[in-house]
């Protein structure tokens, strides 16, 4: 599942089980960025599948969801967001 906030909305993407288990398998172990394989990635979610998209519109909730999103960075003096 992918949750995306975009102003007063929260967007809500699931994907099936068998593309599920490939994206994490990309992530899964990746301790650096250098070791993250971007092609395969990209090849995965270009996979012709169907998709179950929900949006939802809610000022409160989409702010509290951006708010907990942000607070997993870490602070730092090159953040940009």
């Amino acid at each position: 599942m992918l949750i995306v906030v975009y102003n007063d909305f929260m967007i809500q993407i699931t994907y099936p089980d068998d593309i599920t288990r490939e994206i994490d398998s990309v992530y899964r172990n990746k301790r650096d960025f250098e070791s993250f394989e971007v092609a395969k990635l990209i090849k995965i979610i270009q996979k012709k599948t169907d998709l179950k998209v929900t949006v939802m519109r809610n000022p409160v909730v989409a702010e509290q969801l951006r708010n907990y999103i942000l607070s997993r960075f870490k602070k730092s003096t090159t953040n940009t967001i």
